[in-house]
């Protein structure tokens, strides 16, 4: 890894070979890779420095035949803090770049009802008026609740769509209705967020086939009562069956050890609805803000990992260390700790990829980030790039 020069800042043109991975395997990037027919021939080849690659011959053989889905649980990072737009997070830009890989069309995916309080991303489509921001509901424990039929809605933005989901929780306590309106027309429906006994989570309700075009969705409650809205996931010559989506179960500000408290249980429920081909974990620049120790992190992350479906393989992302840490030698002696121990898990249905090779090391004055840091934490709109192509 040491004699490795990846480019910091952008990479070269299209059609420049690259070092892709520590065996110094070539990769052509020349586009020939971009079409289904290829994807086998390139999976068969370099791991791209992922350890214990062979945990992903699953994920891989759904993204060939054309059903893959992802799901990233993550903090900021991944919600996107202080990219400039939606798509310009990395789980979209994720989601864009393995589209051109596999050739499959798709809309803009999963779009959640609200982001995480006080959070400085990028806002999605959509304009929610409700009650509180609901936790633990929802991918990465971002939730609506509604209970005032004559103020209280989610619009969707109009989507290029022929198709969508509705995905809603059940809470215990006064549980509700939802209404769906397509382009200003009722559908009749009445999604339940009632369940006597537990808060569950993870149930969509499917339009079926639209006509393809611009629509407009809109969530309201249907009664005085608590209506729980995660989001919207909109279809477009894809479908709940086909194609190849990425979720953002972002959160800002979370820790390792936040995914792991009872209010996120139903976060959990909605990853298990999903049934996702790659479960992505991004964790741990939180954690070593916060003060926990390496062994600490590292449990939670087996936690973590326990409660992703067992037939999901897991890709554990090893990040780089966060900007004003990079003169502290107890610091950086903590996260090289972190991320050994991330690296030895990847065995059985864990893989491993680090960061850190194709990223420089931050400096407390900001002098090395080579424009890929927005601040000393989050990358600007080019780290997202970055660790789009790296993933």
């Amino acid at each position: 890894p040491a004699e490795r020069t990846p480019d910091m800042v952008a990479y070269p043109p299209r059609g420049t070979p690259l070092w892709d991975d520590p065996l110094k395997t070539y990769i052509d990037r020349s586009g020939a890779h971009e079409n289904m027919a290829s994807l086998a021939a390139l999976f068969a080849g370099a791991q791209s420095g992922v350890r214990n690659g062979v945990a992903l011959a699953s994920w891989r053989a759904a993204l060939v035949a054309g059903s893959a889905n992802v799901v990233v649980v993550g903090d900021s990072i991944s919600e996107g803090t202080f990219a400039s737009a939606f798509e310009k997070t990395w789980p979209h830009l994720l989601q864009t770049r393995l589209r051109s890989l596999s050739a499959s069309t798709g809309a803009i995916g999963y779009v959640p009802a609200v982001t995480t309080t006080g959070a400085v991303v990028p806002a999605p489509p959509v304009t929610s008026v409700g009650g509180p921001v609901m936790g633990g509901w929802g991918l990465g424990g971002r939730t609506l609740q509604m209970s005032n039929p004559a103020t209280h809605k989610a619009t969707f933005t109009a989507q290029i769509c022929d198709r969508f989901r509705v995905w809603y929780g059940k809470t215990n306590f006064l549980g509700g209705v939802l209404s769906v309106s397509i382009d200003g027309v009722d559908q009749g429906v009445n999604l339940p967020c009632n369940n006597p006994g537990a808060n569950v989570d993870g149930f969509f309700w499917d339009s079926g086939p639209l006509t393809p075009g611009s629509h407009v969705v809109e969530i309201k409650p249907a009664n005085a009562f608590v209506g729980i809205l995660n989001g919207v996931e909109f279809f477009l010559g894809d479908s709940p069956t086909a194609g190849t989506r990425v979720y953002n179960a972002g959160h800002f500000g979370y820790t390792s050890s936040d995914f792991l408290t009872l209010n996120m249980d139903m976060h959990w429920q909605s990853v298990t609805a999903l049934a996702p081909d790659l479960a992505v974990v991004f964790l741990g620049a939180n954690d070593i803000y916060v003060g926990t120790t390496a062994p600490a992190f590292l449990s939670n992350v087996d936690a973590i990992i326990a409660k992703i479906p067992v037939d999901t393989p897991v890709l554990l992302l090893g990040g780089y260390l966060r900007g004003e840490y990079g003169d502290n030698a107890a610091k950086k002696g903590v996260w090289a700790a972190m991320q050994a121990g991330l690296s030895a898990r990847a065995t059985g249905r864990v893989a491993y990829l680090d960061l850190q090779p194709h990223w420089p090391e931050l400096k407390p004055d900001g002098s090395t980030d080579g424009g890929l840091m927005a601040d000393r934490v989050h990358p600007s709109d080019a780290g997202m790039e970055l660790i789009t192509r790296v993933v």
